[in-house]
């Protein structure tokens, strides 16, 4: 969680940001199917995120069960966005 406080107060001083959904962010880099929270899911995101940031899949559910992923899938969308 305190990866995103981070997140957003760095991302705030350039741009106006309101909340980040990571649930919009899966949808957008063509994942979401299913929830995080089931195994196929947090899987799915996963490898979602690291085709833009060449991050090692799989990785372990459990230190990256929620702000994790969340911080992970932000980052992701960013890269997808600005290359």
């Amino acid at each position: 969680m305190l990866v995103g406080f981070e997140l957003f107060r760095r991302l705030r001083r350039r741009w106006h940001c309101i909340e980040v959904y990571p649930q919009a962010t899966a949808v957008t880099l063509r994942s979401g199917i299913e929830h995080k929270r089931t195994p196929r899911g947090f899987q799915d995101q996963f490898r979602a995120g690291a085709r833009y940031t060449r991050w090692p899949a799989p990785v372990e559910r459990g230190p990256w069960q929620k702000s994790g992923m969340d911080s992970f899938m932000i980052a992701s969308m960013l890269i997808w966005q600005h290359g």
